[in-house]
């Protein structure tokens, strides 16, 4: 708690609700026109012992916060974190290690129900791999997200090669030595739900 009150010191993005921060400790929402983005605290409930990255808490109060703002209009959602979404279990401590599959296969068919209802369209951004990539997840039930990786901002001695293509990863483009970011713009026309446009780019 001592982290967190010392990150909303010196930090804007404030917590989704801030009677709950001892839950959900800097989860937070930032929306524009019709889209809202979901920054997840990966480390405030971490509990490797216990199976939990994110914990059923800041899972609610997403979840719930979704279902609110999509009953009146469809929402673009992005949902960003520190490590990878995917399911690649050699990506260290991503999501997909197997000891997360409870809670993470519990929160994607959450997801999944709500695609086409309260959620119109679904993102995964995330970072801390030192590679840029794009991945396609599998959220089950016939149902998928892609997530965009890019991390390798600093200078950084660890920036990795590209990786081969297997399962869920469709790209990866990064070059030993050279450092980049990514932009992300979505385009959600107010006059129709049904029409919008996501375009990443990656600069090296």
């Amino acid at each position: 708690m001592q982290a967190v009150r010392s990150w909303l010191q010196y930090w804007g993005n404030q917590p989704i609700s801030l009677e709950e921060i001892g839950k959900i400790g800097l989860t937070t929402r930032i929306s524009y026109g019709l889209v809202d983005i979901y920054l997840l605290d990966g480390r405030f409930r971490r509990d490797k012992d216990r199976d939990i990255y994110f914990g059923n808490d800041i899972i609610n109060r997403v979840i719930d916060t979704i279902d609110k703002r999509g009953a009146v209009n469809p929402r673009v959602v992005i949902l960003g974190t520190g490590i990878s979404w995917n399911h690649h279990a050699e990506d260290g401590e991503g999501y997909g290690q197997s000891i997360y599959d409870d809670e993470r296969e519990r929160l994607y068919r959450e997801l999944a129900i709500r695609m086409g209802d309260t959620i119109n369209c679904l993102l995964f951004i995330s970072g801390d791999t030192h590679v840029n990539e794009i991945y396609h997840v599998d959220l089950g039930g016939g149902r998928m997200a892609p997530e965009f990786v890019s991390s390798p901002l600093t200078r950084n001695t660890g920036l990795r090669e590209h990786r081969d293509i297997k399962r869920e990863r469709v790209a990866s483009f990064s070059s030993k030595g050279k450092r980049g970011f990514a932009t992300l713009t979505i385009d959600s026309l107010k006059e129709t739900l049904d029409k919008w446009t996501a375009t990443i780019c990656y600069f090296q």
